[in-house]
């Protein structure tokens, strides 16, 4: 299997690997992006604290791991 540096991928590459194309707008990504959020004070002040954390301590992290603590898993705090 080759490996391809981030750097290294192009536009014409993407398509050619994986049948990516750029496109000028996503209509359900806008439509998610624009949604207001209804969060109560405690929900705003839980979801300010984990950010202030992650932000803290980001550079520890290598990328798969902050797969798993921010998408991939249940993160309980």
């Amino acid at each position: 299997m080759e490996t391809i540096y981030f750097t290294d991928w192009t536009l014409q590459k993407l398509h050619n690997a994986f049948g990516l194309r750029e496109v000028d707008s996503l209509p359900a990504l806008e439509m998610w992006l624009n949604t207001p959020d209804n969060l109560d004070d405690l929900d705003r002040a839980i979801l300010d604290r984990i950010s202030r954390q992650l932000k803290s301590t980001i550079d520890t992290y290598q990328d798969q791991e902050l797969v798993l603590k921010c998408i991939g898993a249940k993160t309980t705090f």
